[in-house]
């Protein structure tokens, strides 16, 4: 049986909604990965200066 188009209106916009929901939970997602690469991003670079601070130290 066909839809009617109040329906199929309907159908639509709760497909459109539950679009929107899924890509604002990815969003929330990426937004927190961001975070966390970015934290350990400044960890590295930490990690790495003192290598580096070491190497000179050593070689005074």
């Amino acid at each position: 049986m066909e839809k009617s188009p109040s329906e199929k209106s309907l159908s639509d916009d709760l497909s459109l909604l539950d679009k929107i929901k899924n890509l604002t939970k990815q969003i929330q997602i990426f937004k927190e990965n961001t975070e966390n690469m970015n934290i350990l991003l400044k960890r590295l670079i930490k990690i790495k200066d003192r290598d580096i601070q070491s190497l000179i130290s050593t070689f005074k």
